[in-house]
């Protein structure tokens, strides 16, 4: 009844900005898993202004465990990233198989810029419950 009520659910959003950088990648940290883990449930991410499909400037948004030091590359799911593809606020496609992180390891937010884009600020909001499932 506690999940189905939204007890257990929790929020995580980081903030990224691409500046004026062209064809590049930055990677922040969005959060430490806690005690006992945790499990991502959604994943979404939200542009400030709506990235119109092309074939040459595009953004890809990559969530990764990044172990426990930080490092590791394992994605958990993706945003954009084809080319035409319109970005707009929309919900990652998260990989099952690796949407669970253990105490102690990083979930990273990855952005990936290839062309050149007016505007490249995002949201990344995720949901989690502790621990697996």
């Amino acid at each position: 009844m506690a999940q189905l009520a939204g007890y257990n659910s929790n929020i995580a959003q980081v903030t990224m900005n691409g500046g004026s950088v062209i064809a590049g990648t930055a990677k922040l940290p969005v959060m430490i898993a806690p005690f006992g883990g945790m499990t991502i449930k959604n994943a979404y991410v939200a542009p400030a202004a709506v990235i119109n499909a092309g074939t040459v400037n595009y953004a890809t948004l990559t969530l990764i465990n990044g172990g426990t030091a930080g490092t590791a590359t394992t994605a958990i799911g993706t945003a954009g990233g084809t080319p035409g593809v319109t970005v707009a606020p929309a919900a990652f496609s998260l990989n099952t198989a690796a949407d669970e992180l253990t105490s102690g390891q990083y979930l990273l937010a990855q952005y990936a810029m290839t062309g050149a884009l007016a505007d490249n600020q995002f949201a990344v909001i995720i949901e989690w419950v502790h621990g697996k499932g």
